[in-house]
């Protein structure tokens, strides 16, 4: 029951259905243009609206300013549920994206090139992004934020976007893919992601020096990945900030390092890493830095717990990266074996208690706002999901073996 196959000779579509179709509703879906399409036009709200049931987009704005999506469910697609492309302070709020063939929300725009860059300012903002990226099985994300290709990156212009408190999860690649420059991701929860392949992360970049750079990312919660990273550069980093970022991964496969920076062009484009005041919980290892400028960048307060290996530092030495002893973090990374004086580390509450061992040990460390991550009630979201119903303290990925498989790009 619910298996289907395909009679090609004939023209003929075999269905099992999983109970009587008596009560049951069909969807055939034909149509592969998006269901709705708005067109340089401005001050548009599509609000509370069901779409569903197409062979494209759900949603696709091009240009324009001021447009909303807020409130709506997008499902049952072959492609991404909203795409915003061009146009100014477009936005995707506080709306249900799942059972998605691609991705959840594709965002570009703005003006890299010119000095000052114009940022688009697209925002998304308070969505449950899961269960994308069913047929198109990789680099397929819950929000695309200027990454354009496959393996060996690609990129397009996405200047100046907001995404935050977004719940993101069950994917069988990558959470969010990010490039370009100035955007903004915070309080955003990301879970089982790389249920299928590896070499990923809950937010990954494969960019290069000329064309990404002063990105923000602070109060994410990237949990629950056998074989994930966590925030994850695969090439380049120019002018990071990455601070108070918890990554409790629960690595049981080969991979999952917590905070990931590779070489990228650094023999030739040398970068300092800002990385401080993050958590990072039962990783491979939780922490690996490559930096041509070490003494440059601020790596400090940051929290390793029951990680096989806390940190790899890394310097460039005639154009090679060569690990280090300890190297160049600007201050102290802690290392336990044990919890620190979290809460409840298992149900994922990263308050600290008073008197926390943690804050004895790294007296500047700065608590961070657990309470604020993730969806909130408001006019549009009016309930949120229950845990049990998300599964959202399940340890296991439940890797489905596909044989999909993303090596280390050399």
């Amino acid at each position: 029951p619910g298996e289907w196959c395909v009679d090609f000779q004939d023209r003929k579509l075999y269905f099992y259905p999983p109970k009587p179709l008596g009560a049951s509703e069909i969807l055939l879906a034909d149509i592969s243009e998006p269901l709705v399409r708005i067109t340089n036009a401005s001050h548009v709200t599509l609000r509370e609206l069901i779409i569903e049931g197409g062979l494209g987009h759900g949603i696709q704005i091009q240009g324009g300013s001021e447009n909303q999506i807020v409130g709506c469910t997008i499902r049952d697609l072959d492609r991404y549920g909203a795409v915003l492309e061009g146009g100014t302070q477009n936005s995707v709020i506080s709306s249900d994206l799942y059972g998605l063939g691609a991705g959840g929300v594709w965002l570009s725009g703005g003006d890299e090139k010119s000095n000052p860059r114009v940022p688009a300012g697209h925002r998304v903002v308070n969505n449950h992004i899961h269960h994308f990226a069913q047929i198109e099985r990789v680099y397929a994300p819950g929000v695309n934020s200027g990454f354009t290709g496959g393996g060996g990156g690609g990129h397009h212009p996405a200047v100046g976007m907001y995404v935050a408190h977004n719940l993101i999860h069950d994917t069988p690649h990558v959470g969010v893919l990010f490039g370009s420059w100035d955007s903004v991701f915070e309080y955003n929860e990301v879970f089982r992601f790389c249920t299928v392949s590896s070499d990923m992360g809950a937010f990954y970049s494969y960019d290069q020096y000329d064309r990404l750079g002063n990105i923000t990312f602070r109060y994410n919660l990237m949990h629950s990945s056998d074989e994930g990273d966590g925030i994850y550069f695969d090439h380049d980093h120019r002018d990071m900030k990455i601070y108070g970022n918890i990554a409790y991964l629960k690595s049981t496969g080969n991979r999952g390092t917590g905070y990931l920076y590779k070489i990228g062009s650094q023999a030739k484009n040398p970068q300092s890493i800002s990385c401080y005041n993050n958590i990072a919980i039962a990783c491979n290892r939780a922490y690996e830095f490559v930096s041509a400028l070490p003494g440059e960048g601020r790596i400090a307060n940051n929290v390793a717990i029951n990680s096989k290996q806390p940190w790899r530092y890394s310097v460039i030495r005639d154009g090679k990266a060569v690990v280090v002893p300890e190297g160049y973090a600007s201050g102290k990374t802690m290392v336990y074996a044990e919890n620190p004086g979290f809460v409840d580390i298992e149900k994922l509450d990263f308050r600290l208690k008073p008197g926390a061992q943690l804050l004895k040990d790294l007296p500047d460390f700065e608590p961070i706002p657990v309470e604020k991550i993730g969806l909130y009630f408001d006019e549009y979201r009016r309930k949120l999901p229950a845990a049990e119903e998300i599964d959202r303290y399940n340890r296991k990925t439940r890797r489905a073996n596909l044989g999909y498989d993303i090596q280390d790009r050399k």
